[in-house]
């Protein structure tokens, strides 16, 4: 029984670790695409006022 509990709680803090990477993951990867798409409207915005000024 010991050694289960051991082992379950080895499995049990493996597994937050791995959770808290994959939220950091998680998180860099929608603040880069909150990035790219702010970037995108800004260049679209730039091509509405160029195209409304010629």
């Amino acid at each position: 029984v010991v050694s289960f509990q051991e082992k379950s709680r080895t499995i049990i803090n493996d597994m937050r670790e791995q959770a808290t990477k994959n939220s950091a993951e998680i998180r860099d990867a929608v603040e880069d695409g909150k990035r790219r798409l702010a970037t995108l409207a800004a260049e679209g915005n730039a091509l509405m006022l160029e195209t409304k000024h010629s």
